[in-house]
């Protein structure tokens, strides 16, 4: 591997690293919603959920999918289907009569959260991103 393309994929690492991805992004808006007791939870419900897929990957599913190119099309399409369906659901739905102007303050049921004390500690599990330094890893070797 060229230096110059080492170089190109560690930048590349950082700046994939540095942004917050979905997960992130969830335990963030759950952590300011509800406090960080309730984030650890949906954290807990991600770490489970990587469990999960690890234990697929590492049962070998993934090489049943890359060869079979008729399973990879309907789990690829059925995908893409489900989501369309989703966005269309959300398109289509009928918004709920408000009795009561919405309120921020109702939405946090328990006290207003204390922004960086409440996102910090839910944010250790989730924000440190490896895949982009394992591609980098096994690029180079």
């Amino acid at each position: 591997m060229t230096l110059t393309l080492w170089l190109s994929l560690v930048a590349a690492c950082l700046v994939i690293s540095l942004t917050p991805g979905a997960g992130a992004v969830n335990t963030m808006t759950t952590s300011l919603l509800y406090g960080w007791k309730k984030a650890f939870f949906t954290v807990m419900g991600q770490q489970l959920a990587l469990v999960v897929q690890i234990a697929i990957v590492a049962a070998g599913l993934g090489v049943v999918v890359a060869n079979s190119p008729v399973l990879f099309d309907v789990i690829r399409y059925g995908g893409a289907a489900y989501l369309v369906y989703l966005g269309l659901r959300m398109i289509l739905a009928r918004p709920k009569p408000q009795s009561k102007p919405a309120t921020r303050q109702k939405a946090w049921r328990v006290r207003p959260p204390r922004r960086g004390k409440d996102v910090a500690p839910a944010l250790v599990f989730v924000w440190p991103r490896a895949p982009p330094w394992l591609f980098l890893i096994g690029a180079s070797g």
